[in-house]
């Protein structure tokens, strides 16, 4: 039988109804802003964790309100969440879905960002100072590390049917778990280190990973949880698999872009980071050529080496990783309408994937096959 998210209210659950109903009215907020309503919520005074350990919530404030707070109140471009909402819809939902789903996603993904700006490095995050540089890196860790197990905990919450919940459950973990193989790779393996014909199997595995997986999840979520046919999940699942490996691409060569902050550009040249924009120029350029770029890439050091090297190769690459990624993007959504056939969610999906491509393309230099 269908659950009722306003009825459902386990043993513990800090939501009552009338907050349930207050929250599934506001779904046009972003979702970060429903994000931290809800940890709000979690760590106010009359909470069940409040109580339950008999603490001032000023500790809990310091401890992971305000690292939560500073790091969702610049929000993402929310895409992972309207995905969530268009599988729930798909699987013949007509209400809106529950908050917590999406909000898993948002939790998921910050998570993954805070412990990803840490582990690269990267000092800088939508615009602002990472959280680790705002608040410590310990701080910063935990705060990330928490938010995987926030997550998890929001699906009790759902009231789904026992069996439902399990695949939820599986999904999450599953996720979760390629996701950081991914990026065990993305951390252990250089560019500078791999042949010629290692490069693009071994950027393909972790953008699949460490990108499509996230993506793919976003993408079944809803339709998971809405008690979806099996081959609407398998569907949705590939298609955020294909999306989430097209976007990588897209923020491969945005690292390139002439309008990101210097702190940023040129990040994975600097780190020796195996990107799609080295698996393309491994997979078109002869060997000699390919190994004069890998060569000057060892040998970088001052930012002016690194300016040369961006040059040569968007020089050697063109247009021709912009036009891959978009003839992914373009596929796999005209593939997920013949599988799940006319719907007024898939309209509003390709509008959110048209504006979502315009601002990796529009922060991204001009590739031209002419530079």
């Amino acid at each position: 039988m269908p659950f009722d998210p306003v009825k459902a209210d386990p043993v513990g659950n800090p939501f009552r109804e009338e907050r349930v109903m207050a929250m599934l009215l506001q779904t046009t907020q972003p979702h970060s802003t429903l994000l931290l309503q809800m940890l709000e919520s979690d760590f106010s005074s009359s909470s069940t964790f409040a109580q339950e350990y008999h603490l001032a919530a000023g500790f809990w404030n310091e401890a992971l309100l305000d690292p939560a707070r500073t790091f969702f109140r610049t929000p993402g471009k929310g895409f992972r969440a309207s995905l969530v909402n268009l599988g729930w819809h798909l699987a013949g939902r007509e209400e809106c879905a529950p908050p917590e789903l999406a909000i898993i996603l948002e939790a998921l993904h910050g998570g993954s960002l805070i412990v990803d700006d840490i582990e690269d490095n990267s000092s800088w995050r939508r615009g602002k100072p990472a959280l680790h540089v705002t608040h410590g890196l310990p701080l910063a860790l935990n705060t990330g590390n928490w938010l995987y197990f926030w997550a998890l905990s929001l699906i009790q919450r759902l009231g789904l049917p026992g069996a439902v919940e399990l695949k939820v459950s599986r999904a999450v973990s599953s996720t979760l778990l390629h996701c950081h193989s991914g990026q065990a790779l993305d951390l252990s393996v250089r560019l500078t280190d791999l042949e010629q014909a290692e490069v693009l199997s071994v950027v393909s595995v972790i953008s699949g990973l460490k990108t499509g997986r996230l993506m793919a999840l976003a993408a079944s979520l809803g339709a998971i949880a809405a008690g979806g046919s099996k081959s609407l999940i398998e569907s949705l699942t590939v298609y955020g698999q294909q999306v989430g490996v097209a976007l990588q691409m897209l923020d491969d060569l945005g690292n390139f872009g002439e309008q990101l902050d210097p702190i940023k550009r040129y990040e994975d040249l600097r780190n020796d980071r195996p990107s799609w924009v080295w698996a393309w120029l491994a997979e078109d350029l002869s060997c000699c050529y390919f190994n004069s770029l890998k060569k000057k890439a060892q040998a970088v050091v001052e930012p002016y080496e690194v300016q040369s090297l961006a040059d040569d190769i968007c020089q050697a690459l063109g247009a021709r990783g912009t036009q891959r990624s978009n003839n992914i993007l373009d596929q796999s959504f005209r593939e997920l309408c013949i599988k799940a056939g006319p719907h007024q969610g898939l309209d509003e999906a390709r509008q959110q994937l048209t504006q979502l491509r315009a601002s990796f393309i529009g922060s991204t230099r001009v590739w031209s096959d002419h530079e």
